[in-house]
């Protein structure tokens, strides 16, 4: 394993990892990264490293980027002139992920994917090959999958419920149930990922 030379404990470094996939899959389509996508990439990234709080998105693809050669070796800097689906299968190669890291990087994924609104037929074969190459059940993924849509639909639903013609007493009722729907649903996202 290369990151073995890393300074860093085993759970920092594949948390590193994690965050430089993730950076790489938003680019899967489109090199473009939506605003949206850039939120919720810096939602994980900060989840997964907290002393990424002052960084935004452009600067972290620039430590990552530097970090990884610096540490892992001139190599790697041909590896990020690769498309970004090879730049993750050699990441997800040096990484050596456990089933349930791979379960929440593939939350991640997921998650992200959703993130622009279309979650297109190049991401969707990408994840079910993650899934696949960690032996995660097509039921695990599939729950997931729904987690995520059941969890843009409220998204959708709480922005529209804000504009609609109801009292403020039935906005606030609403927003209210919406809140502890997603609140379950993350729980039980919480004990499928764990």
């Amino acid at each position: 394993m290369f990151y073995s030379i890393w300074d860093y404990d085993s759970h920092s470094i594949k948390n590193k990892f994690q965050i430089a996939i993730a950076m790489q899959f938003l680019k899967f389509g489109n090199p473009e990264v939506t605003k949206e996508e850039k939120e919720k990439f810096l939602f994980y990234a900060y989840e997964l490293n907290k002393e990424l709080k002052d960084y935004n998105y452009e600067e972290i693809a620039v430590l990552f980027k530097k970090e990884f050669k610096d540490n892992l070796g001139e190599e790697y800097d041909e590896v990020f002139s690769l498309e970004p689906k090879l730049i993750i299968e050699k990441m997800l190669e040096e990484a050596d992920f456990s089933k349930g890291e791979a379960e929440r990087l593939l939350w991640m994924l997921i998650s992200l994917a959703y993130a622009d609104g279309d979650f297109i037929e190049e991401e969707k074969n990408f994840i079910k090959f993650v899934a696949n190459k960690y032996g995660i059940e097509e039921s695990i993924l599939q729950e997931l999958i729904d987690y995520a849509n059941t969890l843009i639909s409220l998204e959708n639903y709480d922005k529209k419920i804000e504009i609609s013609n109801y009292s403020y007493a039935q906005i606030t009722s609403i927003k209210e149930q919406i809140k502890k729907d997603q609140e379950i649903i993350t729980q039980s996202l919480t004990r499928l990922v764990s």
